[in-house]
């Protein structure tokens, strides 16, 4: 994806009038008290942006946090150690606490990635809630998630959760050296250098690991590179960099909740943030949208978007 944009020379099934009105839109607010505090969107059209807009204070260097885009992140790179045949995502008792005959030693990787771990975590942003103690009041947020209870039998239900996602970035952390310094060189060399997202870093919480659920900093630009790559099913400058169909979710693998996917086959995807894997179901997919907001946190919304048609 290069960097420079052209309003001029727009492809020709471009409405560059309505382009322009849809960008506009975004920054619109609805109505007093409902901030939508839109910082930055990026529209890409045929690995090319054009359309690109900044609210003031920011511009295409400004480094944004992603806030839940980063589990995508996360995500990823468990992809990258998949391949490389570093992590099994059918393993289990990968939390040494959870060993047998603690119930939670069934919980697989794989159930953490698709968020059905069954561990009793609220994923809640009101004061004393697991969400905001992990992330505000805990040295090691792994530690945190990972000492909850079951709350129900893993593999049975779906709940959005910061908390495992932590788990997991910490087991990748593990794999790759256990340093945060290791971790920040395989995430930058297998991932960020090789998209191009020079200007990606994940802050690691008090104990050193990252915090693959929240803490990812990126320019606009950088979070459309991202996104390209997963829209492109993990392929990069023709190096496949996650395993094939990494991106894709068995529609019989239960508990499955089709996050953000607006329609059955409607095309339209959005994937804000969480760390299950949309499938793209639209024939000629092209267009690839990233939205970055600081909705208040307390409407419980994950307002960083990212749309692909």
């Amino acid at each position: 994806m290069g960097s420079d944009v052209d309003l001029e020379n727009l492809d020709e099934s471009v409405d560059k009038i309505r382009l322009q009105r849809a960008v506009e839109m975004a920054f619109a607010e609805p109505g007093p008290g409902t901030g939508r505090n839109t910082q930055a969107v990026v529209v890409v059209l045929k690995n090319r942006i054009i359309a690109e807009k900044y609210a003031p204070g920011f511009d295409k260097d400004t480094p944004m946090l992603g806030w839940s885009m980063s589990k995508s992140v996360t995500n990823a790179l468990v992809g990258i150690l998949v391949k490389d045949k570093r992590l099994d995502i059918n393993s289990s008792a990968l939390v040494d606490t959870w060993k047998a005959p603690d119930p939670r030693n069934k919980i697989t990787l794989d159930m953490m990635l698709r968020m059905s771990s069954g561990l009793e975590f609220q994923e809640s942003y009101a004061p004393f809630k697991d969400a905001t103690q992990m992330l505000y009041a805990s040295k090691s947020m792994a530690a945190y998630a990972a000492g909850k209870d079951l709350g129900s039998a893993p593999d049975t239900q779906w709940y959005y959760s910061s908390g495992t996602t932590n788990i997991i970035a910490k087991i990748v952390k593990d794999s790759v050296g256990g340093s945060l310094e290791s971790f920040h060189r395989f995430s930058k060399n297998r991932l960020f250098d090789k998209i191009k997202a020079f200007s990606a870093v994940i802050e690691p919480d008090a104990s050193g690991a990252f915090v693959g659920s929240s803490y990812m900093f990126a320019t606009a630009r950088d979070w459309a590179r991202f996104g390209l790559f997963l829209k492109n099913d993990g392929v990069w400058d023709n190096e496949r960099l996650l395993p094939k169909g990494w991106m894709d979710i068995p529609p019989d693998q239960p508990p499955w909740r089709p996050w953000g996917n607006t329609e059955p086959n409607s095309g339209l995807m959005q994937a804000p943030g969480t760390i299950l894997k949309i499938e793209n179901s639209h024939p000629c997919p092209k267009i690839f949208t990233i939205a970055v907001d600081s909705t208040d946190r307390s409407l419980q919304s994950f307002p960083q978007k990212m749309w692909w048609w």
